[in-house]
């Protein structure tokens, strides 16, 4: 099991680091996919989400990871040693801060099938924060989306096979 208030406090960690140290930034050896992890750093954009499920755990719009891949437990590993996940270096060079999302009492699958579209705080199938602007907000329609169609959204329109450009 996950210690969820000590990993939010990690993370509170983290993202208070992120703001103080500008752009200061720390490789350290054990990255999630066998790369290199890096401290926070300034420049960031908004927040992602870090979802633990009774299973397992979700990154922002990475695939769902059981926690007893290998995958799973180098990025808690990474979060609770106080290094941004390496899974996300590509994408945010510089640092992103991260909020984490306690949903502990559902298995990932149960709870995409069952409480996804009426989440309080996350929307996609727990890709994204839902966006905290006071009142009522306007309805997303891309949160309507099955698992399937957001998936298909996220591919490219066309791509290089054999030398030629390929329409999808």
């Amino acid at each position: 099991t996950v210690d969820i208030k000590v990993l939010r406090s990690r993370v509170e960690s983290l993202n208070a680091a992120l703001e103080e140290q500008g752009a200061q930034v720390v490789d350290h050896p054990s990255g999630a996919l066998g790369g290199r992890a890096r401290g926070f750093a300034s420049g960031s954009a908004g927040m992602l989400p870090l979802t633990f499920f009774a299973d397992g755990i979700k990154l922002a719009d990475f695939a769902f990871l059981p926690y007893s891949v290998p995958g799973a437990q180098k990025l808690i590993k990474e979060v609770l040693n106080g290094y941004v996940p390496t899974l996300l270096q590509e994408e945010h060079p510089d640092g992103v801060p991260l909020k984490v999302v306690d949903r502990t009492r559902n298995a990932f699958k149960a709870w995409l099938r069952e409480f996804a579209l009426t989440d309080p705080e996350l929307v996609d199938g727990g890709e994204r924060l839902k966006p905290s602007c006071g009142g009522s907000a306007i309805k997303d329609p891309s949160n309507a989306r099955s698992p399937a169609e957001r998936l298909l959204a996220k591919l490219p329109d066309r791509v290089v096979r054999g030398g030629r450009v390929c329409e999808i």
